[in-house]
């Protein structure tokens, strides 16, 4: 559980140095363009249930595994855009 704090953090702190920067037209297309993507959505709504311990129970094999896939495509949408920029 910690651990999936950490992530969350880290990922939270990537997308509000996106938000920061002075970024030119072609950077926020970049911007508009990942953050309108399907994963975030997924990802987010994994993340709520892990942190919640009904929900967690519940989760199966097969929907955790979903989950884990949209927090990695998330991660690597996140690194780049940082490669990018």
């Amino acid at each position: 559980r910690d651990e999936i704090q950490s992530l969350i953090q880290n990922q939270q702190l990537l997308v509000e140095r996106f938000v920061a920067l002075n970024a030119n037209h072609n950077q926020v297309q970049l911007l508009i363009e990942t953050f309108s993507n399907k994963v975030f959505q997924t990802s987010q709504e994994f993340r709520d249930k892990l942190l919640n311990q009904e929900e967690l129970q519940a989760l199966s094999p097969l929907k955790t595994g979903a989950g884990l896939a949209a927090l990695n495509t998330r991660l690597a949408l996140l690194h780049d855009i940082n490669d990018t920029m």
